[in-house]
């Protein structure tokens, strides 16, 4: 249908029109538009950042209507002064409700024109600007706590000081009328906030909504990417009270207005503004409220259910299973009966599943931990523990603690139903062990890791009802004989819904995504490697082990209570070994050291050689092993290109800072090598992962491994020699 000259059809009701008729006044850009006869609307901003303020004339004077974001005060002013003179006061201030997006600029413009600010007596609480539980929405729960967490107290308070309304804020009654407004009603409007309230005129039947009432619809995503105006509830995500939301609209609805005017959108004018508000409270009166328990909130089990009562298919990720293996029930999937995601990974391991299940049994904090081989993420999970146990009072933080993973410890290798494996700093989550059956079954369960997933201030709270339920179940099978294909699923179930939109994401992307795949890799290294001992004639450890005589399973009893593969060296010291693989992060890694090494910052030396072929210049990072006047180069990742390039050349150049030298080479054999390689993984612990030895192993194992690790022996080259 077309609309009439000056306005615009949207969603079958007519807006009007932003057209170039309207002038623009003030440095600013603010434009005032008349909507109404004396009702001005300013609009502050552009897309999600638009909030409109509206001018109202009243006689000689004017009232203001809110204030839209902090740092708006110029532009109110400057439209004011367009439209009422130069240095214009009004009458007074009134704000719908407190909201940053209406009442940021509040303080700021009531300190210049020396008015207090009115609102609703059941707005007052929220004048102090401090986080209030009772009257927090989605948004303050998921978001600004958990940030205003993080923050140091005194950046809060400063925060708290710069919004606060206390001693600015007055309540005024609604039933005796409106401050400044002799012919407007005010009408309450709780939901959005609990003192929200919107003004409406009934000469003319003007009604201005504040968030009550939008004219754009906030709750959906496709709405703001096109730009769709119509008249649509409040957003969801800063509404403290949705029931009483709805009840809202169907008391705005029953003012039937000609002028809608909000505190988002476009003022939506004619008689259709009042069928697409009555539309919008027939939609929100069908939603069927959701069944809640007696803390007021809605269970999970209930969440999890499509509202015809048949369960909701949880959301799935696979990495490496089979359609079958997703689909087949695993021991521990009774655990946690109606999951909102589920995962299922697998990986097939070049050895029985006698040699897996000693290093699966092991995981843990303070145990062989999760098999990362990654420095990058064990220092973050370090972090993380070290942030969980910041807060409790006369105690030192606790990092994340790997007491061994590279041997199989017996103490370790006897799981009980009961067992509780910690993942985390004493007194925050752990795992407790549902089902333990020796090579074929191994089911781990947790109601404590999700919690710890928001600040501590905010856990316990009964308010916000946090809850959550993990299961683990490994299984293996043996398809062939002497492969084992090791089987994880995760399921999930967690609440409230707020919660879930936080939690699950960080499970799937940082639990499953990286830390399970991580672990099931690094149990295929250590099981393969295993196997590859026992071909040499090595023996496995004993894997029916009993307790130490204390009970403990958190903790080896030194070397006699470890068990481990055979290394040509002696017995206990063999590790798995990782094959290097140039990645992404290895580019980049490469790139910071390098700039760093050219800069002298750092040990790191900037190795330069010439391509076989090519006869052009290659550089890399390097760590050289200096002993006195001796220097050493070390390959730890074995033969790679520029290994290949050196002995081709017999020399190499290197840099840091302003020195730069050349150097002739010499490839140490593995009797000479050996020593050096064991002080190099002790002055480069990034490379470790990549050597058989650990670092405590005697020279004699580095020897015994010294052909995958060239070392040379570098010689200075002098001007006379070059």
């Amino acid at each position: 249908m077309a609309g009439q000259p000056g306005e615009v059809v949207t969603e079958g009701a007519p807006v009007l029109d932003r057209g170039p008729a309207r002038r623009q006044v003030g440095d600013g850009g603010a434009r005032p538009e008349e909507i109404a006869p004396g009702v001005y609307r300013v609009e502050t901003g552009h897309g999600l950042t638009e909030a409109n303020v509206y001018l109202v004339r009243s006689g000689p004077g004017w009232v203001l209507i809110d204030t839209a974001w902090p740092g708006r005060g110029h532009l109110i002013r400057a439209a004011a002064g367009s439209l009422f003179g130069a240095g214009t006061r009004p009458d007074a201030i009134l704000l719908t409700h407190i909201h940053p997006d209406h009442a940021g600029s509040a303080r700021e413009l009531a300190r210049l024109w020396d008015l207090p600010v009115h609102v609703h007596p059941a707005e007052l609480p929220l004048a102090s600007g401090r986080y209030l539980p009772q009257y927090a929405n989605p948004l303050d729960r998921w978001l600004i706590a958990p940030l205003l967490a993080l923050m140091p107290r005194r950046a809060v308070a400063a925060s708290v000081s710069r919004s606060s309304l206390e001693g600015t804020a007055v309540p005024f009654d609604p039933a005796a009328g409106v401050p400044g407004l002799p012919d407007w009603q005010a009408v309450p409007t709780p939901g959005h906030t609990p003192g929200h309230v919107a003004f409406f005129r009934s000469k003319d039947r003007v009604l201005i909504t504040g968030d009550a009432v939008l004219t754009v619809n906030i709750n959906s995503v496709p709405d703001l990417l096109t730009g769709k105006h119509r008249v649509a509830g409040p957003p969801y995500i800063s509404t403290w009270n949705w029931p009483a939301a709805k009840e809202s609209v169907a008391a705005l609805a029953g003012l039937k207005p000609d002028v809608l005017a909000c505190g988002h959108g476009r003022p939506m004018t004619g008689a259709r503004a009042a069928a697409g508000l009555a539309s919008v409270c027939a939609r929100l009166s069908q939603q069927a409220p959701a069944r809640r328990s007696r803390a007021g909130r809605a269970t999970t089990a209930e969440r999890a259910r499509e509202p015809g009562g048949r369960p909701r298919r949880p959301a799935q990720i696979s990495f490496g299973a089979t359609a079958e293996e997703q689909a087949m029930p695993l021991p521990g999937d009774d655990l946690v009966p109606s999951p909102i995601a589920q995962t299922t990974h697998a990986v097939t391991i070049n050895a029985p599943p006698q040699q897996v299940w000693p290093w699966l049994v092991q995981i843990g904090h303070g145990r062989a931990g999760f098999y990362s081989d990654s420095k990058f993420w064990d220092r973050c999970v370090d972090w993380y523990y070290r942030r969980l146990s910041h807060h409790q009072a006369g105690k030192a933080p606790v990092g994340y603690h790997v007491a061994t993973d590279d041997r199989i410890v017996a103490a370790w290798q006897s799981p009980q139903v009961g067992d509780i494996i910690a993942d985390g700093p004493p007194g925050t989550a752990c795992y407790v062990v549902r089902q333990a059956e020796p090579g074929k079954s191994f089911v781990l369960f947790t109601d404590t890791h999700l919690r710890y997933l928001v600040p501590a201030r905010l856990r316990g709270s009964p308010r916000l009802g946090i809850s959550g339920e993990l299961s683990a179940d490994y299984l293996l099978t043996e398809p062939q004989p002497g492969t084992t294909r090791l089987i994880r699923r995760m399921r999930l179930r967690c609440g409230p819904q707020p919660f879930q939109a936080y939690a699950v994401p960080i499970v799937l992307i940082w639990g499953e995504a990286i830390t399970a795949r991580n672990l099931l890799r690094g149990v295929k290294r250590r099981a393969e490697a295993t196997g590859q001992q026992n071909a040499r004639g090595a023996n496995m450890p004993d894997t029916n082990s009993r307790h130490a005589a204390d009970g403990s399973r958190n903790r080896p009893e030194g070397d006699s209570g470890a068990a481990g593969p055979v290394h040509p060296g002696g017995p206990g010291r063999a590790r798995p070994v990782r094959e290097f693989r140039m990645s992404s992060a290895d580019r980049v890694g490469n790139a910071v050291f390098s700039v760093l090494a050219r800069a002298g910052i750092g040990p790191t030396h900037l190795l330069t050689t010439r391509g076989r072929k090519t006869g052009r210049p290659r550089t890399n990072p390097v760590i050289l092993v200096q002993q006195e006047q001796q220097r050493w180069l070390v390959a730890p990742y074995g033969a790679v290109s520029w290994v290949l390039n050196a002995r081709a050349a017999g020399r190499v150049t290197l840099r840091r800072g302003r020195d730069r030298q050349d150097y002739a080479i010499r490839e140490l054999p593995p009797a000479e090598a050996g020593p050096t390689l064991k002080r190099y993984i002790r002055i480069a612990p990034a490379t470790r992962p990549y050597f058989q030895a650990s670092k405590d192993a005697p020279a004699a194992d580095f020897t015994a491994e010294a052909d995958r690790h060239p070392v040379f022996e570098l010689t200075p080259i002098g001007e006379g020699q070059r």
